[in-house]
Parts: structure tokens; C-alpha cells; sequence
């Protein structure tokens, strides 16, 4: 089975890049489609390193969000079931939903290519505190 062929995109959201950017189908993105892309993108994230546990858990305590036994899900529990991010994202948002990629962003490529998990917590706590 072909895999199929994902671009880099970020959604207009005031945050930084390296936070948000996803890869995604070219196509209509909804929400729910750049979401649990972000998901993945944090699991990806936090799976690439050399002791995934350890850094699962202190995640979970930076962002507060309940521990999880399985490093390979925790994008559910830092992006999907975090309640103060999602609010946080959902108030940032500069457009709607139901975007239309056609084509890699560059610079969300770069942003996603130079930003390594405990970055992206550090990110996502900033902005949930304030």
C-alpha cells in the first residue's frame, strides 16, 4: 500500500511555528485533521529520543496533564486531551477552518525539522501560562 505523500503546514494561529506545524495530505485540513496530526508530530517527537519514558513523564508534569504509561501516545495526552492547550489554540486562531494545502510550507518544514521535543513542551508551557 502507497503511503501517502504529506506536505509541511502551518495553521494560522499565533504561536510559533515550531509548535503548530504539522505534516498533512494536501487537501481541505479541518481542525480535527491538523490536530491529530499535531498529536503524532509530538509522539513522533518524543519517540526519537533517547529515553522516551523519562521525557514522556516529565512532560506530562510541565503541562500538567495526567501520566502516561505509553511514551508512543503521549501526543494524546499533551495535544488531544489537553484541555489549556486546546482553549489556548482554538482563542489563537487568525481564520477558520476547512484550509485548503496545496503545497509544502518551507518554513513550516524548517520549523518542524529544528525543534525537538522537550523545545516543544518548553513552547507549549510558555503559551499556556500566560
Amino acid at each position: 500500500m502507497n503511503k501517502p505523500i504529506l506536505v509541511a503546514w502551518t495553521p494560522r494561529i499565533l504561536a510559533p511555528a515550531e509548535l503548530i506545524s504539522v505534516m498533512v495530505a494536501p487537501g481541505i485540513v479541518s481542525e480535527k485533521t491538523w490536530i491529530t496530526a499535531l498529536a503524532e508530530r509530538v509522539s513522533n517527537m518524543v519517540m526519537a529520543e533517547d529515553k522516551p519514558n523519562e521525557l514522556a513523564n516529565w512532560a506530562c508534569k510541565v503541562l500538567d496533564v495526567p501520566p502516561t504509561r505509553e511514551p508512543l501516545y503521549i501526543g494524546d495526552s499533551l495535544v488531544l486531551h489537553n484541555l489549556n492547550l486546546r482553549t489556548w489554540l482554538n482563542c489563537s486562531m487568525e481564520e477558520g477552518w476547512d484550509v485548503e494545502v496545496v503545497a509544502s510550507d518551507p518554513e513550516a518544514l524548517y520549523a518542524m525539522e529544528n525543534c525537538d521535543f522537550a523545545y516543544w513542551v518548553d513552547l507549549a508551557k510558555n503559551y499556556i501560562s500566560e
